[in-house]
Parts: structure tokens; C-alpha cells; sequence
């Protein structure tokens, strides 16, 4: 019988089964987002649950204890100065798990487990690659202080419109020409 067995074995020995729990938990910290069964999505919410807590805490035996969880240091260093400040006002509830689809090959039914809170890092690199575009905006330069351009050096950059009329037309036209058009065959 498995009185007091709460966990879920998943057919593995208790090593591989704590092995699996904390990379699952790991991968959903640092993702925000993974996608599994759904025993396993159940297990790794637990887990990453009480790491969170221990984040949310932040005291130095906290930090210990979800070291000890989490077995990484940089992940633990991760949970506490990245995830945590976003569930501070939080009480609980840190995860969410729904039912997304059924596996073609095995017909397992797989879930999406994701923090709720999530990090907006995709919308702080567009803010950065924004800012330097608006930074190479055209110098404007008073007339007095512009160098006079000669005209001919103007004439040789724009195409004539004897050169425009004569340049072949492109894409899906010209393409379909080459079928409408007969050939000499001499």
C-alpha cells in the first residue's frame, strides 16, 4: 500500500523521479512557459510553487533551502532576483496549468504549465533596438553651412527616363512573358 505517499513515481526510482521534478521546475523558471504530461505538470507545480515561496521570503534560509531544491546556483540566484520581485504582492497561486493537447504518437495528454507573472524581456529588447534608431535621425544642416553639390554629380546618380523605359519589367510578369511571347527557333 502507499499510505503517506503523496508524490507520483512516474516508474522511476526516487533519484530519477527528484531528478526530473527539478529540471522541470529549472526549465518553467527560467522559460516561464514549458509544455509536458500532465502528472508531470502537476508535480513540477508543486515544486515550483514552494521555490517561489522561498523567493518571495528572501531571507538567507530561504535561499539555502531552495539551493538545496534546485541543486544550481545561478538558477537560485535567478528565482531570487528575477522571478520572485514579480509575486511579492502575491499570495499564493504562482502557476498556472492548462490541458493544450493529445500526442500523436502515444496519445498522451500533454498540459502547458506557466508562471503567471511573466518577465517582459521581449519588450525591453525592442524598447533598446528602438532607441538607437531614433537616435540616427538626419542631421539638419542650415543652408548657409551645406556644400554646394555640382549638378552633373546630381545627372550621373538619378537613371535617365531613356534608361527606365528600356529596363525590363520584374516578377511575376516578366516571368510569365517568357511562355507568352514565341521564340525564333531558326
Amino acid at each position: 500500500m502507499r499510505h503517506r505517499n503523496k508524490n507520483r513515481s512516474f516508474n522511476r526510482s526516487k533519484s530519477e523521479r527528484e531528478s526530473l521534478v527539478r529540471h522541470l521546475s529549472r526549465s518553467l523558471l527560467l522559460k516561464g512557459r514549458i509544455e509536458t504530461t500532465v502528472p508531470k505538470a502537476k508535480e513540477a507545480r508543486r515544486l515550483t510553487d514552494r521555490l517561489i515561496q522561498f523567493g518571495v521570503r528572501g531571507d538567507l534560509a530561504s535561499y539555502r533551502r531552495a539551493l538545496q531544491l534546485l541543486g544550481n546556483a545561478e538558477t537560485t540566484s535567478f528565482l531570487f532576483k528575477e522571478v520572485a520581485p514579480l509575486f511579492k504582492t502575491r499570495r499564493g497561486g504562482y502557476t498556472r496549468l492548462f490541458r493544450s493537447r493529445i500526442r500523436p504518437g502515444d496519445g498522451v495528454e500533454l498540459a502547458m504549465l506557466e508562471l503567471v507573472e511573466r518577465r517582459l524581456e521581449g519588450q525591453k529588447q525592442k524598447k533598446e533596438k528602438e532607441a538607437p534608431r531614433r537616435e540616427k535621425t538626419k542631421e539638419v544642416i542650415p543652408p548657409s553651412l551645406r556644400k554646394e553639390e555640382k549638378p552633373s554629380a546630381k545627372v550621373a546618380l538619378e537613371p535617365s527616363k531613356e534608361n527606365k523605359k528600356k529596363e525590363k519589367p520584374s516578377g511575376f510578369l516578366a516571368n510569365l512573358r517568357k511562355f507568352i511571347k514565341p521564340k525564333d527557333r531558326s
